[in-house]
């Protein structure tokens, strides 16, 4: 089970930035596209939910202020997998960035490309805060930990 014990209430951050962090991160790591359909890759996304599920929790039982609560929990309801596991909040999101950091080639999403530079993956990253950074660092080795793919595509 992953911890949350590194994770700070104060850097959640809305959920497209959240998206276009997690796929600078991808980038920087090698990453030129994911399928959100495979199940693992399905699988790890879902985990990345639950790790902000359990921060929740985490954040709760520590009396953390609602008000600092409340971004993690939109974060997680707008990545929220289906009650049928279907991932059509993280492809929606994909989709949104479209244009700056992916490229979806066929409206089946089968393949979403990551369409920035590592340049630019590096620049984006840079733009965070410590905590920040943190989060996506643990939600970006919750995926390729679940995904099969240790920190490589």
């Amino acid at each position: 089970m992953v911890t949350t014990a590194k994770l700070d209430p104060a850097a959640a951050i809305p959920t497209e930035r959240f998206v276009e962090a997690f796929v600078a991160k991808l980038v920087g790591k090698g990453w030129k596209s994911i399928a959100p359909q495979d199940p693992r890759t399905r699988k790890a996304l879902a985990s990345v939910v639950g790790l902000f599920d359990r921060a929740i929790e985490d954040f709760e039982e520590q009396g953390v202020p609602w008000k600092q609560v409340v971004p993690w929990v939109r974060i997680a309801n707008n990545l929220r997998p289906s009650p049928m596991g279907g991932i059509e909040n993280w492809e929606f999101q994909l989709r949104s960035a479209q244009g700056f950091l992916t490229r979806v080639s066929n409206p089946s999403y089968e393949i979403v490309d990551l369409a920035i530079a590592p340049s630019t993956a590096k620049f984006e990253l840079e733009k965070l805060t410590e905590a920040q950074r943190t989060l996506i660092d643990e939600a970006c080795n919750l995926f390729f930990k679940e995904s099969g793919s240790a920190d490589r595509p």
